[in-house]
């Protein structure tokens, strides 16, 4: 048996579905890091006043949103093809 046939929409080669995570997590992780600097950039220059946990959370959510979001545009699977990247 062939284990890189495409077979009801998922592949089954796992080479495959580990780089399509480390791609969804890794821009992920870039976002977050972006997210939280920029929040510490907006605090530091006085424009809101948040506590770190606060920022924390929201570079983690915007995070978890992001690898959402990429995980849905690059899926091995026919649905995620048809969203626009971007």
């Amino acid at each position: 048996m062939d284990n890189s046939r495409i077979s009801s929409g998922t592949i089954r080669n796992k080479g495959v579905k580990l780089e399509y995570w480390k791609n969804a997590l890794i821009r992920g992780l870039r976002t977050g890091i972006q997210s939280a600097l920029g929040i510490i950039l907006a605090s530091q220059a006085g424009f809101m006043d948040m506590n770190v946990l606060a920022a924390a959370g929201i570079a983690f959510v915007t995070a978890m949103l992001s690898v959402a979001q990429n995980a849905i545009e690059d899926a091995p699977i026919k649905f995620g093809n048809n969203i626009p990247k971007g």
